[in-house]
């Protein structure tokens, strides 16, 4: 090879894969060749060692720079990809599309990678063991069907083509396992806001990234809501959406919803617990939702004859109703002339016929207008009687309508104590009455409890003297021994004539630290 072409490659070599050190190393031979060239005659180096010395730097640094080529393509992470089921599991990709490294990042990937050693694998082959680990594991299967894929790097043009090449890959070998998979694609860009949120909920930035676009879609879910759910029950959320808006790309069948009773249980389930049948309704709507980390049906429809509308959350996989209310809609009362047929309803069934119990009496007839609510005031009277109190500051007086009732909400506070009150606007009947005793800065139970607890039957006594019951009268009576804020009191609660009851009493002097009595 001629002496200008070997320069040449030195210097390209140099300059892409070591510090630029040609410069420092011909000065040293020059300083070297100098040293050499004064020295006495018969210490002379011959010129030919010099091009020795400059052949085999040149080869020491040629060397050296194909090292540093190998170490660019064989072990730098070029692109990443994410693997979301409830496992969550990340390989890292040179530019050859090699496996750097996999990694779990749940306990749940920790099991599907056990036993693998992945590095150096080529994609495909790292692609095929992973979603065969899956498919053993039970992670994927024709209740949970669907996985999430998410392609990170520098280049948007090249991550869109792997995540689609992939999606596509992972369908077809889903479908050669018989499994009709709904496979989720997306490219990412992550930034501080996402790795902030994955960080938080312990999730990874492609589940993350998910989320963070159903959010977008609709700002009523959050972020606390969804990150305990798995990638099948997202991409159930997902489908109610426009999921062409989101940016995922869907491959394959839709997200499976067979773990779940379905809309039509659920409704018939809602009608059953309201006394209603299907053809009685004007309108329903049902769809999935989260809440607290778990799927659940939300079930809404309105009566055509009283106006009522109802509304029931129900647990999706077992059918169990969460929530129910109802309240009379306020479109069907302006279009019935503000007349009320029958009566207002509670959150059973929607009406409230004869008496419900010894503390409730009469019905809400009539137009529900102005002169037929029985005033502030008297509302005020009602409460303090109830409490047994006069004198109270009030500091909350309104009217609101709540499971189609209108009441008088009253807070106020007498001998130091808070009072919350729920007062039916129209018969002046007590809904709901909460009392709370006020921590004080001397004396007291709060203060300095010792000595033996009085023991659950004098709690229970204490309880029933302050409602004005016998034991005999109440039903579900629960008693338990707790800690709240450093006191040990008894929590207890029983049902009494559709009245449920709440009380903590004091453990060690049986003082009532506070009473709550609510309509069931």
């Amino acid at each position: 090879m001629k002496q200008d072409r070997i320069e040449e490659r030195f210097k390209e070599a140099v300059e892409r894969a070591v510090p630029d050190v040609k410069d420092s190393l011909m000065k040293s031979i020059t300083e070297r060749k100098s040293k050499i060239m004064t020295m006495e005659k018969k210490r002379t180096v011959p010129k030919r060692w010099i091009s020795v010395l400059v052949a085999a730097a040149l080869v020491l640094v040629l060397g050296g720079a194909g090292l540093g080529v190998n170490y660019q393509i064989n072990y730098r992470v070029d692109s990443v990809v994410g693997l979301d089921v409830n496992p969550s599991i990340v390989l890292e990709l040179n530019q050859r599309e090699k496996v750097v490294q996999a990694r779990a990042l749940n306990e749940d990937a920790e099991v599907v990678l056990e036993g693998m050693d992945l590095s150096g694998a080529d994609l495909n082959v790292a692609i095929n063991a992973l979603i065969g680990s899956l498919l053993r594991n039970g992670y994927i299967n024709e209740l949970a069907n669907s996985i999430l894929v998410t392609v990170e790097g520098q280049d948007l043009d090249k991550e869109t083509q792997l995540q689609e090449r992939l999606t596509q890959e992972i369908n077809d070998i889903l479908q050669a396992s018989s499994i009709e998979a709904s496979v989720l694609g997306q490219t990412l860009q992550a930034d501080d806001a996402l790795t902030t949120m994955a960080n938080t909920y312990s999730i990874s930035q492609g589940k993350a990234a998910l989320i963070q676009k159903i959010i977008e879609a609709d700002p009523m879910k959050t972020v606390a809501n969804l990150a305990p759910l798995s990638v099948n029950e997202l991409n159930l959320l997902l489908t109610q959406l426009d999921v062409a808006s989101t940016g995922v790309q869907t491959t394959g069948s839709s997200a499976s919803d067979k773990a779940y009773i379905g809309d039509a249980s659920a409704l018939q389930i809602a009608l059953t617990d309201a006394g209603l049948t299907e053809a009685d309704l004007a309108w329903k709507k049902i769809e999935m939702d989260a809440d607290d980390g778990r799927m659940v049906y939300e079930v809404e429809f309105l009566e055509s004859d009283s106006g009522m509308e109802y509304d029931y959350e129900i647990e999706a996989s077992t059918g169990t109703i969460l929530k129910r209310e109802t309240e009379m809609d306020d479109d069907w009362y302006k279009n019935n002339g503000g007349a009320q047929s029958g009566n207002q309803g509670s959150t059973q069934s929607g009406a409230q016929s004869g008496n419900q119990g010894s503390t409730q009496s009469g019905t809400q007839s009539g137009s529900g207008s102005q002169q037929d609510y029985i005033g502030e005031e008297a509302a005020k009277e009602k409460a303090l009687a109830h409490a047994g109190v006069s004198g109270a500051t009030f500091t909350k007086v309104e009217m609101d309508r709540d499971d189609g009732i209108v009441e008088y909400e009253l807070d106020f506070i007498a001998d130091g104590n808070k009072y919350e009150y729920s007062v039916n606007a129209v018969t002046g009947e007590i809904i709901k009455a909460e009392w709370e005793k006020q921590s004080t800065s001397t004396g007291g139970s709060s203060q300095n409890q010792s000595g033996d607890v009085i023991g659950e039957s004098a709690a229970k006594a204490a309880a029933l003297s302050h409602a004005g019951l016998e034991e005999s009268s109440v039903t579900r009576m629960e008693v338990e021994l707790d800690r709240d804020d450093g006191k040990m009191i008894y929590e207890i609660e029983f049902k009494c004539n559709g009245v449920e009851y709440e009380y903590e009493v004091d453990a060690y002097d049986g003082t009532i630290l506070k009473a709550e009595a609510d309509r069931d």
